[in-house]
């Protein structure tokens, strides 16, 4: 069998396993949304390589949260549902939507047959239910699960058979699938291991020494990319990914074009992201100097967030269309005080550091030092879980375009899982009110939303973001066959001697 033929081959398994429930999902308020590629699909094949814009040491679709490891989460894992742009609902490793037998019944689903692993294994009940119990264990997750009825510490989920799943809850059978629609419970193997992921998506995942390499994987559940292999590079500074920009090493950049110093090896073309997912500080009042909630305020107070966007934060304090997070509230006394604050940032994540240097100058003017800490991806969740900081930058992907989604999200980023969770097992979710209230018990401070833009190659063509502001890397395509690089890949990026640094 070729190549081309196995490729189609997958897409029309894909096709025939949804097939059957196309008519029961619309008259149910859902549908199928047709594969967006069309029949004449474009050109597969091809790789490109592009710089990470923040540093991945270990992938979970449970805690991926900013929007670069979303990115790459949404293209390794696949849920069991998902949300399309209008709203409707799409099965994926489902079969169909679940149903309550009994009116006091459990909710029942079955999981496709025929879907395997990365790894090689069969997708099966079993890692249904072992990935929404260990969703408890991660705050980003965990509120989404809240639902389900508990059996001791973990939701009352169980394996019927190798393909039927039960989940006991008082929801109903819809909202039970749109949950299930977020993100952090994409499905991952029983025996998960986050060095090593594995999943279902349309590329498998390779991490080694900060770099991440997505290979094409042409059994994936709904359909294989078009490109054969997508390389990320370990971050770079901004000089180095300009330098192999405009020599042809890389394809694409996350830098505006504006800065560039000369014209790249090849043309470009931008991409540019809605600004959806959620920038929050979150401040520490267990730390002695934000114990009084004047400081807090007074903080809050200080931050002039038109003057964020150098950092592509886009100014926006809402949440589900209400005032949310820490009132601001300038404070004379506070600024006679002088304030000393830390905030540790991830090294190697440019907008972590760019948006830090903002907020130092503008806290400064407020009579408030901040000090910058930069701390390795490997011990930053450490650091975080550990309590030791003043302020933190927490991003989070909004969970889907119910009103609650994102008020969810953004609790958990802050550190609020319980109280995520009460919105979840109120069914607060889907009312609007409800989820405008939780945004106002939110204690951080909304600093707005974050567009990222890829400027890339010309000929990379089908760049687009999905509803949760994800690039869907498996639907990007070159739109001739490549020709060889004026620069090869592994050539060193530094510019030649007597050229001069960039600005």
């Amino acid at each position: 069998m070729t190549t081309d033929a196995r490729r189609v081959g997958a897409r029309s398994r894909a096709v025939l396993a949804v097939a059957a429930v196309g008519i029961a999902s619309f008259v149910a308020g859902t549908r199928w949304e047709r594969d967006a590629r069309g029949a004449l699909p474009p050109r597969y094949g091809g790789s490109i390589r592009l710089p990470s814009p923040s540093p991945v040491v270990a992938l979970d679709p449970a805690t991926a949260t900013d929007p670069f490891a979303a990115t790459i989460a949404a293209a390794v894992f696949d849920p069991l549902y998902r949300v399309d742009a209008s709203g409707m609902l799409q099965p994926v490793l489902a079969e169909a939507l679940p149903v309550r037998q009994t009116p006091a019944g459990p909710v029942v689903l079955r999981v496709r047959s025929g879907i395997r692993f990365h790894h090689g294994r069969g997708v099966t009940a079993g890692d249904v239910v072992a990935t929404l119990r260990r969703a408890g264990a991660f705050e980003s997750a965990s509120w989404a699960v809240a639902p389900l009825v508990r059996l001791g510490t973990q939701p009352d989920v169980r394996a019927l058979d190798r393909q039927t799943v039960e989940i006991r809850t008082a929801l109903d059978p819809i909202r039970v699938a749109r949950l299930l629609a977020v993100p952090s419970l994409a499905i991952v193997p029983a025996r998960f291991d986050v060095a090593r992921p594995s999943g279902t998506g349309p590329f498998q995942v390779a991490l080694r020494a900060g770099a991440v390499t997505l290979s094409a994987f042409r059994d994936a559940a709904m359909a294989g990319p078009y490109l054969d292999r997508i390389a990320f590079d370990p971050p770079r500074a901004r000089n180095d990914e300009l330098r192999a920009l405009e020599l042809g090493a890389i394809d694409g950049s996350w830098i505006a074009p504006a800065l560039y110093r000369r014209s790249p090896a090849r043309p470009v073309a931008s991409a540019e992201s809605p600004p959806l997912a959620i920038v929050l500080l979150v401040l520490n009042p267990s730390r002695p100097a934000l114990r009084d909630a004047a400081v807090r305020a007074h903080v809050a107070a200080a931050i002039d967030r038109a003057g964020l966007g150098a950092a592509g934060v886009v100014a926006r304090t809402d949440l589900a269309g209400a005032p949310a997070g820490i009132a601001p509230r300038a404070e004379p006394s506070v600024q006679a005080r002088h304030v000393t604050l830390t905030v540790p940032v991830v090294a190697g994540d440019a907008m972590e550091h760019s948006l830090a240097e903002l907020l130092v100058a503008q806290l400064d003017e407020a009579g408030v030092a901040l000090q910058v800490e930069p701390v390795p991806a490997a011990r930053y969740p450490g650091r975080i879980n550990s309590g030791d900081f003043d302020l933190r930058i927490a991003v989070a992907v909004p969970a889907g375009p119910d009103p609650g989604g994102e008020v969810a999200a953004a609790l958990a980023a802050a550190g609020q899982g319980v109280v995520a969770a009460d919105l979840a097992v109120s069914a607060a979710l889907w009312d609007e009110a409800a989820a405008r209230a939780a945004a106002r018990r939110l204690s951080a401070v909304v600093l707005g939303r974050r567009r990222i833009a890829l400027h890339a190659r010309a000929d990379l063509r089908g760049t687009r973001f999905d509803p949760h502001g994800r690039l869907v890397l498996g639907d990007m395509w070159l739109s001739r066959p490549r020709a060889a690089a004026a620069v090869p890949h592994d050539a060193p990026t530094t510019a030649p001697p007597g050229t001069g640094a960039l600005p």
